[in-house]
């Protein structure tokens, strides 16, 4: 086999491993970005879903919206996806969305966003590593 015949065959494949890398990330990130979205939904209601007047129904659809969108942000975090990681991690450190405030885990989850490059969860952890 020539260079020109090996050169051209080694091409082709990598294009090849590439095309199908890029495929498979772009399916990953979808169904993370997908699980993320519902997660906000879920979390809009939850925090618009109050009434003038209070009642157990209505109690119960707010933990309904909130045990949805915590495992929607988690979806997303376990795929990833370094803006639900931060969201995750912030939900932790403030003990919302029906979570207790867990800094160890919130640290976890700030962390695998900030090492994605995720700037705001750098900044959150250094104001909890060093804080003002």
């Amino acid at each position: 086999m020539d260079f020109n015949k090996l050169h051209n065959h080694i091409k082709k494949s990598i294009l090849s491993y590439l095309a199908t890398r890029i495929a498979l990330q772009a399916q990953h990130f979808s169904g993370a970005f997908l699980s993320y979205q519902r997660a906000k939904y879920f979390e809009h209601l939850s925090l618009n879903s109050f009434s003038a007047i209070s009642n157990l129904k209505l109690e119960e659809n707010q933990d309904s919206y909130q045990r949805n969108a915590v495992w929607y942000f988690l979806n997303a975090a376990l795929q990833g996806y370094s803006t639900a990681q931060f969201k995750l991690g912030m939900l932790y450190l403030n003990g919302q969305l029906g979570l207790d405030s867990n800094e160890i885990q919130a640290l976890r989850w700030l962390n695998l966003a900030a090492d994605q490059g995720h700037l705001e969860a750098q900044h959150e952890i250094s104001k909890i590593i060093r804080p003002s």
